[in-house]
């Protein structure tokens, strides 16, 4: 039997309609966000004609672990199967690819992951703190000596660390994060090895951390400090719930937390890495 609309790749032009999409069910994308994710992997989606009608992000890192991401459905077409073809679409290519495939799931996703097969093996817990315009310049100037800014030449220790601690090789991603960012900071040791890194690009009138990868929550929060420098306004990050000790840190800070999400899997018992030095994600899409 034909399917009614059609399924096929969103291009980079595209971004406009990706924003649409998520803001018919209340998401709230900044203008660039859609063009982050069009540049780290492939976005399918429905149109029905011109219109697109659904959408889900793949980002592959190597062969051993992909993420799906953003899966939307446009509210009139909800109901149709859509969301359920495109996992399974996803689900058909990962298993061609051999690779386990995870997700952070929505409330109204849940049972979609659920009935296909999907497993909660954690949870992301999102933290804002919204900085006082007053501490911006104190801040600016309280950077430790063993930290150093970002810059792109660094970047291939930064992939290094990142495939310790994720399990996986993140490059593209990483990349892509690189170029959207406000800032970067990084921690050498005494032989001038990157031991932790963060970066933080602006959501809109949000400023997201992550990832950010750490040796333990100490070095994480000195990252933080640096990465929160200067912004005015509302500061974001995704914490995997392994990290209490670094949770209890953040809301030392001023930092509450707003939400909990499942980070789910399937095809794999666990998360590749040593997920103990991941203290935030990058983006929920890229799981």
């Amino acid at each position: 039997m034909n399917e009614p609309y059609v399924l096929e790749s969103m291009d980079t032009g595209d971004g406009a309609y990706l924003l649409a999409l998520a803001r018919s069910v209340g998401w709230n994308f900044s203008e660039a966000q859609p063009d982050l994710y069009l540049r780290t992997g492939p976005v399918f989606g429905h149109r029905d004609g011109g219109k697109w009608i659904s959408c889900a992000g793949f980002y592959a890192y190597g062969q051993k672990l992909v993420s799906i991401g953003h899966l939307i459905v446009d509210p009139a077409y909800q109901g149709k199967g859509l969301g359920k073809r495109l996992m399974l679409h996803y689900l058909s290519e990962a298993e061609k690819r051999g690779s386990a495939v995870t997700l952070v799931s929505t409330k109204s996703g849940f049972p979609l992951y659920t009935s296909l097969g999907f497993q909660t093996v954690g949870y992301a817990h999102r933290f804002q703190h919204d900085v006082p315009s007053e501490n911006s310049q104190q801040e600016r100037t309280s950077v430790d000596g063993d930290m150093v800014p970002l810059h792109e030449a660094a970047l291939s220790e930064v992939i290094e660390l990142d495939r310790v601690a994720a399990g996986v090789p993140r490059e593209r991603m990483l990349h892509s994060i690189d170029h959207y960012k406000i800032s970067g900071w990084a921690v050498r040791d005494s032989f001038g090895a990157i031991q932790g890194y963060g970066f933080a690009r602006a959501k809109g009138d949000i400023l997201v951390v992550g990832p950010l990868v750490s040796a333990d929550a100490d070095m994480a929060i000195r990252l933080l400090k640096p990465l929160m420098a200067g912004w005015r306004g509302r500061v974001q990050l995704d914490a995997p719930g392994v990290q209490a000790s670094f949770q209890e840190r953040l809301r030392g800070l001023g930092f509450r937390e707003t939400s909990v999400s499942p980070q789910m899997l399937l095809g794999a018992s666990s998360l590749p890495g040593r997920r103990e030095l991941l203290f935030a994600l990058a983006d929920p899409a890229f799981g």
